[in-house]
């Protein structure tokens, strides 16, 4: 890069020039050692305006680390390839599912792809470390600064004075361009930081869900054998109630808390970092259910039917999922998507706990066998005959989620809330 950051800007296709009057001005400002009321005739509402913008800009220095040269020519040779997302060069992909499938040693990573995983995570101890900035935090930013800069390009007819601010010192400080390198540096570097650290949050995230299901695994496992195979139950009649009604006596979360209250699980362990409103701590060694269904992490199979599900059952049942985005929608009024992926995991799928103790990740709520564990084997049915009536061209039905539907079986797996 030149002195005064030119080379930098023509990759990125800035023009870093002024326009003649405000480079006159510059010029007389520079000669007055910033002093902006010694510039005389018309210069001098531009030579205000240049001080104050100077006068904003006024601070450390910040600092210089090859790692942000880095992911700014990455950026830039993407903007120059014409690519429509971030993307990381082949390498640096390869070194980050190294480094991530390596349980973050860097100690597993192949030598070959070493140097570029110790990078990333430099980047993501940049991130970590700054735990009051988040995503949101930066977008509105970036939001701030832009609205600030055309604040100030609509205004810099006026005369504008610092009152309150030291005077800057004699001689110049910044080259304008430098202090626009720098500015572009940064904000090109946050936009290929952040969709890189949120995979790799989300990949944590993935890794804390699929460990709490196998801690509650093991609750069932010790539980089933003090109970005759049975899995946890306080309430299996409904008796006019509704299954999704948290803290009543028909709820069926309450069946899934029972876990917890009996001692064969930490309810942090039903707490995915996926739901913004789990709770991880009890509230109350009294406590026989979740206060809300926001609350509520996981989705247990419905314990209300014709028969009670056993812990040592069909081999492959499903237990338990990441939480219903069905429930979620029907206890709200809404529309059921049946094909909808669990929220806790940002719609990319969910874990789903067997009775053999495993848990596997899934990109859809359909079973091998097009069982949904959404929805009732009474519902996807109805679906079923819907969809035909709707192909033949005739008058197609409805179907609602009421909350006190059953499975029809032992084989048909329904989760809720």
């Amino acid at each position: 890069m030149s002195d005064d950051g030119s080379d930098t800007l023509a990759l990125l296709g800035v023009q870093a020039l002024l326009g003649t009057q405000d480079e006159a001005a510059m010029d007389a400002l520079m000669r007055t050692g910033f002093d902006p009321e010694a510039v005389e005739g018309p210069l001098r509402p531009r030579a205000e305006a240049i001080h104050h913008l100077l006068g904003l800009l006024e601070t450390d220095p910040p600092p210089q680390d090859s790692l942000l040269v880095d992911v700014t020519m990455a950026r830039v040779l993407r903007e120059q390839a014409g690519a429509d997302e971030p993307t990381l060069l082949p390498a640096d992909e390869d070194a980050l599912d190294a480094w991530v499938h390596g349980g973050y040693e860097l100690s597993r990573v192949p030598g070959s792809l070493r140097p570029r995983a110790r990078r990333h995570a430099g980047l993501a101890r940049l991130i970590c470390d700054s735990a009051s900035v988040g995503a949101a935090d930066a977008g509105a930013l970036v939001g701030a600064t832009l609205e600030r800069i055309r604040a100030h390009e609509g205004a810099r007819g006026e005369r504008m004075r610092l009152d309150d601010r030291p005077s800057l010192p004699r001689g110049p400080r910044f080259h304008l361009p430098d202090l626009v390198s720098i500015a572009a540096v940064l904000l090109i570097g946050a936009s290929v930081l952040w969709p890189v650290m949120t995979g790799v949050r989300q990949y944590g995230q993935r890794q804390a869900c699929e460990a709490n299901f196998g801690s509650v695994a093991g609750g069932f496992s010790l539980y089933a054998g003090e109970n005759r195979s049975f899995l946890p139950v306080v309430s299996d009649e409904l008796d006019g109630g509704r299954w999704w009604e948290v803290g009543s006596p028909t709820s069926n979360s309450a069946n899934l808390f029972h876990l917890v209250r009996a001692g064969y699980a930490h309810l942090a362990d039903l707490a995915c970092a996926g739901n913004p409103r789990a709770v991880r701590v009890d509230r109350s060694p009294e406590a026989t259910d979740w206060s809300s269904l926001d609350e509520i992490s996981y989705s247990y199979q419905i314990m209300f039917g014709p028969s009670r599900r056993l812990w040592s059952g069909r081999p492959g049942s499903i237990v338990l999922t990441d939480r219903s985005p069905a429930v979620l929608r029907a206890h709200r009024g809404g529309v059921v998507f049946p094909e909808e992926n669990s929220p806790n995991h940002h719609g990319r799928g969910q874990f789903m706990l067997a009775t053999d103790g495993s848990a596997r990740w899934s990109s859809t709520p359909d079973l091998p066998g097009g069982d949904n564990v959404w929805l009732p084997r009474m519902i996807e049915q109805a679906i079923t005959e819907i969809r035909r009536r709707a192909a033949m061209g005739q008058t197609s039905g409805t179907f609602r989620l009421q909350g006190t539907e059953t499975p029809d079986s032992p084989a048909d797996t329904f989760v809720g809330p």
